[in-house]
């Protein structure tokens, strides 16, 4: 299992990828990061853009062993 984190200016529950914007950096989708501080700090532009809100962190424990099975597209950056 690895925690991640998505930062936005509201906390969010469920993922809801009919919410996802089209047009970012790898199409539309859920980004999440295992860096909370780089999370935060998305959370704080987010909350800016929006001009609503507070910067919030949602925490998600993904178990990597799975993404084939719950057809997950991953893409992995590493350190």
């Amino acid at each position: 299992m690895i925690r991640l984190y998505h930062g936005s200016n509201v906390a969010i529950e469920h993922i809801d990828l009919s919410r996802s914007k089209r047009g970012k950096d790898f199409g539309q989708g859920f980004y999440l990061n295992a860096n909370p501080v780089q999370a935060m700090e998305m959370a704080i532009r987010t909350t800016r853009f929006m001009n609503e809100g507070k910067p919030t962190l949602s925490c998600f424990e993904y178990d990597d062993t799975k993404a084939d099975e719950m057809g997950l597209s991953v893409k992995v950056f590493p350190c």
